[in-house]
């Protein structure tokens, strides 16, 4: 599942200060959330919350804020509450938000290759 999440009509809060080293995901973490951070560079980033994988990401100059569910199960309510509550956290207060989710393939669905034309044999 991949959640686009979009300010109307208003911006991204500037960035936040990342938190130390090991934990620079704080900044999109729900308080009082537990979770533990797997990966980060670059202001992005995976961390484990509940058994499930998930990970933050910027696209263009701060166009779009991107959570994406890599692993892991979890019910489409609290997986909406958690989306929303981190959208509150990156976008400025007051600000309306609009979220959009998007298809994302299994791991073990694996694409095969386009068929070659006879001429490309030789």
């Amino acid at each position: 599942m991949i959640c686009y999440i979009r300010p109307i009509g208003g911006t991204f809060r500037p960035r936040q200060p990342r938190g130390p080293r090991g934990e620079e995901l704080r900044c999109y973490i729900p308080p009082g959330m537990e979770w533990r951070q797997l990966n980060y560079g670059q202001g992005e980033g995976q961390v484990l919350i509940d058994g499930c994988e998930w990970g933050f990401y910027w696209f263009g100059v701060d166009a779009e804020f991107v959570i994406m569910l890599h692993d892991g199960e979890i019910s489409l309510t609290k997986a909406v509450e958690f989306v929303q509550s981190v959208a509150q956290l990156v976008v400025s207060p007051g600000v309306a938000i609009e979220i959009k989710l998007k298809e994302r393939k299994p791991r073990s669905v694996v694409e095969p290759p386009p068929p070659k034309k006879w001429w490309q044999f030789w």
